[in-house]
């Protein structure tokens, strides 16, 4: 996607009859605009802290009372603000008596959980356990006002399925997360092992012909061969990785704007620690080599989820159907396989999935039978924890802040995310129009309105004139001097479906408008006129206007003309 603009920098507003209009252009030119502000007071933010707690038989902890926590930010103690107990044993908001104690259950909060699952090919029997499992999760904890939506993500295609709270709709998602998982899917490490393995075969095969014949022969070194092949798959995973973290991203970004307890469940079977590392395993390397480590490392991959995923206080439980059969050769060559490969593959899937788990929250599964046992557990989760907040300056810096919860009675673990990234004004924007081009947003305080001019063609790409009306009444107007100052960001973003998303473009805009012209203008509202540029298969935009002054905003999303967004009707 391009955003082509026609703009002047600075707006002198002069009122009349028509609307005022904003031509798009290239703004660097003119330098960084100024912004009015509200004022210069320093911003608290209340962060919010979900917590399990079990004893050493891995049994709940109920009825702990605040004193009984520590909060520490980046080693330092923090004063707990805000403590509530929520419990399945006890009725919302009602308190009861034990022998020992008060027990308090606070009223019970908006719920919403999210199925990512990525396509691969389970047995028929294995599928519907898992499924089975998520229906018992699903219907233990959803009620009216909940939600529920599922992403089938298949390397760089999805669908994204619409947040429901009916049992008929939520079932008929869990039949197509059924149908998804049990599709026959092109396995590319398999067809790489029998590949080196026939290699090998081959050299063995003319060595021997060789030696009968007294020949000298020089056959491949068995631990290279089948490393450019390697390679040449590790960067098609490399690539297929960014898609899907992006897709995840997005996914959590979908999440963001929603109240209440938040689960992702992150069905997947290739987030591992090194992108495309089960083909050099494959090829029968027992160590990466440090290059390969660096190349395709994905750390900064992962860190992106976790930091995303706590900033929208997401916790996710990652879990990897396949288990140690996703490395599992034929039967064919079982003979000729190193018994390596499943352990490392799988080590190195668990790694990544693992590290996200505890950094948000949650816990992971390597295989069908655990996803059984961990659906009841993240039934408790929802129903029975801690909700624990505290006080802090708010840096809105996107920088990450290491927190740990620990209860004070040593006997006890406690679970939580460990870390809180206080995302900036620009970033928050963003990550709402990401959103937005995949459902809509509920919680805007002002409406925008745009509509496309007819499109030209240029080359492979289509450009749309593009109009944004913005009402200037909801806009944030200061006094300055002789005339009233404000400004606004418009954000723009186009997809096709979660992995496939564009970076999001931003623009700033100062305006002014006299004082005698100010009770005319409020009447009125600006045109912001762009370019879209996109290609054939882009089927959405969305929209975003940002008020610089009161950190209000609006979304909208539309379909490109004479493109069919595909997504849930229900949408």
């Amino acid at each position: 996607m391009q955003i082509r603009r026609r703009l002047s920098f600075l707006l002198f507003v002069l009122i009349a009859a028509d609307p005022v209009v904003i031509n798009a252009a290239e703004q660097q030119k003119a330098g960084k605009p100024v912004l009015p502000s509200l004022s210069e007071s320093m911003e608290i933010s209340i962060i919010n802290l979900d917590v399990v707690v079990t004893d050493r038989s891995g049994q709940r902890v109920r009825g702990l009372k605040q004193d009984d926590f520590e909060i520490l930010e980046n080693r330092k103690r923090q004063a707990i603000s805000n403590f509530a107990e929520y419990s399945s044993e006890v009725e919302p908001g009602t308190v009861t008596v034990d022998a020992a104690q008060n027990v308090e259950s606070a009223p019970r909060q908006q719920r919403t959980i999210v199925l990512f699952v990525e396509q691969q090919q389970l047995i028929d029997f294995e599928a519907k356990r898992m499924v089975d499992s998520m229906r018992d999760l699903l219907h233990g904890i959803i009620e009216p006002g909940d939600a529920v939506s599922v992403v089938l993500w298949a390397r760089s295609n999805d669908v994204h399925l619409a947040y429901t709270d009916k049992p008929d709709e939520i079932e008929k998602d869990l039949q197509r997360v059924l149908s998804f998982t049990t599709r026959a899917t092109h396995d590319p490490v398999r067809q790489l092992r029998e590949d080196v393995v026939e290699t090998r075969l081959f050299e063995a095969e003319v060595s021997a012909m060789a030696a009968t014949a007294g020949i000298k022969n020089v056959t491949l070194d068995p631990e290279t061969a089948g490393d450019a092949a390697a390679t040449l798959q590790a960067l098609t995973a490399m690539t297929e990785m960014k898609r899907r973290v992006n897709a995840i991203n997005a996914t959590i970004n979908s999440m963001a704007g929603r109240e209440g307890k938040k689960i992702l469940i992150l069905a997947t079977r290739r987030l591992g620690e090194i992108a495309g590392g089960e083909f050099f395993y494959a090829t029968g390397t027992h160590v990466l080599s440090p290059q390969v480590r660096q190349r395709y490392g994905t750390d900064d991959l992962m860190k992106s989820i976790v930091d995303n995923a706590n900033a929208s206080r997401v916790t996710i439980y990652p879990i990897h159907p396949s288990g140690l059969g996703d490395a599992m050769p034929d039967a064919s060559i079982t003979a000729l396989q190193d018994p390596m490969l499943e352990v490392l593959t799988m080590t190195n899937e668990m790694i990544s999935l693992t590290n996200i788990a505890q950094k948000t929250g949650g816990l992971v599964a390597g295989s069908v039978k655990e996803i059984v046992a961990l659906m009841p557990r993240i039934e408790e989760d929802v129903t029975d924890y801690y909700s624990l907040a505290y006080r802090a300056n708010a840096d809105r810096n996107d920088r990450a802040r290491d927190i740990v919860v620990r209860a004070k009675n040593p006997e006890y673990s406690v679970r939580s995310r460990r870390q809180y990234v206080e995302k900036t004004d620009t970033t928050r924007m963003k990550d709402r129009v990401v959103a937005t081009l995949f459902r809509n947003f509920e919680d805007s305080a002002f409406a925008i309105t745009a509509e496309f001019g007819a499109p030209r063609r240029q080359g492979r790409r289509d450009l749309f004139p593009m109009k944004i009306h913005i009402p200037i009444k909801n806009l944030t107007i200061l006094p300055s001097g002789d005339t009233n100052a404000g400004a606004f960001s418009v954000f723009v973003a186009t997809s096709i479906h979660v992995g496939r998303i564009s970076d999001v473009t931003q623009q700033t805009q100062s305006f002014e408008i006299a004082q005698k012209d100010l009770e005319r203008a409020l009447a009125g509202h600006f045109t912001y006129n762009f370019d879209l540029v996109v290609d054939d298969k882009v089927d959405r935009v969305a929209i975003g206007v940002f008020d610089e002054v009161s950190k209000t905003y609006g979304l909208l999303r539309l379909p490109i003309p004479g493109r069919q967004m595909m997504i849930s009707s229900a949408e």
